[in-house]
């Protein structure tokens, strides 16, 4: 039988960095305008306990503006898992704020048979 055994380190970062830090968003491509749309949100995650929807068009994260130049996983990449981060974002063009605590990405799984 199979029997799942941890990697050594969590995907995308250290034991001891906790691994990497995320919203639990699926994002699309960056705007010409500048942000990105949320093509989905998961339950649960920290996106919608901040209040996050689906189809919301995601500003900045702690001012750092979300564009071609600077993506949503260049910017998450500079944050750690529990840090609190501040969101601006659209919905229906209304300009809204929100605050969000990341979590860390799943530790990942190796199948030996």
């Amino acid at each position: 039988f199979v029997t799942p055994r941890p990697t050594s380190k969590p995907l995308g970062g250290s034991p001891a960095a906790g691994g990497r830090a995320l919203m639990g968003v699926r994002a699309g491509d960056p705007l010409k305008e500048g942000g990105v749309t949320l093509e989905s949100v998961n339950r649960g995650g920290p996106a919608e306990k901040a209040g996050l929807k689906s189809k919301d068009v995601l500003l900045s994260i702690d001012g750092k503006s979300i564009d071609a130049d600077n993506s949503l996983t260049a910017i998450l990449g500079t944050k750690k898992p529990g840090d609190t981060v501040t969101v601006k974002y659209t919905r229906e063009g209304k300009e809204l704020e929100a605050k969000a605590t990341l979590v860390s990405e799943p530790v990942s799984y190796t199948h030996l048979t």
